[in-house]
This record gives structure tokens, C-alpha cells and sequence, in this order.
């Protein structure tokens, strides 16, 4: 059985974007529909980014204990224990924004791991990153 491959994510939702047409020729009705569309789709992106980034301090964290139980390996560019500590700078770089803001967003992310039913409402696109701040909170 072969498999298609997909196209990368970035594509398929501009394509997404794409299929729902010109706003200009849509009825009032839709434009309110569209609009609430859009921001589930947005919510859940936010949410998906959101396990993007606990993933990535979850691996960090992995890799610090894998380094911990390894004391006597080779030396390592990063200090043992040390790259959970800065999971927030990675955020920042890659996404263009502050420490702060990256810190900010992180601990909304943290929460809603906590929280499963948060976290699922977030990835339905039915609450938005404020409301899983102020949950978490």
C-alpha cells in the first residue's frame, strides 16, 4: 500500500483559507458564519501550537535526566540538566517574539496540559487562549 504524501501544513491551510472564496461574495449570513469559523480554526491552532511547545519541554526535561543518569559520557555543548531551562528561549527565537511573551504563552500551554477538558475545548477551538489563562490561573 503506498501512501500520498501530504503537503505541509502551512499549504493545506492557506488552501483551506483559499476554498472559502472572495468575502466580498458572500451573503451576511455567511460572513458571520466565516467569522465564527475562522476563529475556532484560529483557537485550535493556538491550542495545537500550544502541545507543540509542552512537547518541546517535555523532550528537554527527558534529555536533562538522560544526562543526569550519564554522568561519565563525553562533555556536551549544552551543560547536563541544563536545556529544560531554556525551552523559553527557543520559543521566543522561533516564533519572533520577546522572552516575555514567550513565557507568557508557555505557562498558558502548561495549564491547559493540566487541565485535559481544558485542553480539549481549546483543540475544538471552542474557548481561546484567555479563557485557558484565566482557567489555569
Amino acid at each position: 500500500m503506498t501512501t500520498t504524501p501530504q503537503a505541509p501544513i502551512d499549504v493545506q491551510v492557506r488552501a483551506l483559507l483559499e476554498s472559502l472564496g472572495p468575502v466580498q461574495a458572500r451573503a451576511a449570513r455567511e460572513l458571520t458564519e466565516s467569522l465564527v469559523v475562522l476563529e475556532r480554526v484560529v483557537n485550535a491552532s493556538q491550542a495545537a501550537q500550544a502541545q507543540v511547545m509542552v512537547e518541546m519541554s517535555r523532550r528537554a526535561h527527558a534529555d536533562d535526566l538522560a544526562d543526569t543518569a550519564h554522568p561519565d559520557s563525553a562533555p556536551l555543548l549544552v551543560p547536563g540538566g541544563t536545556r529544560e531551562e531554556f525551552v523559553v528561549d527557543e520559543i521566543a527565537m522561533h516564533l519572533h517574539c520577546t522572552r516575555v511573551a514567550a513565557s507568557y504563552r508557555f505557562g498558558t500551554d502548561l495549564a491547559a496540559a493540566e487541565h485535559p477538558a481544558v485542553q480539549a475545548a481549546w483543540s475544538a477551538g471552542s474557548i481561546d487562549a484567555r479563557k485557558v489563562q484565566i482557567i489555569g490561573d
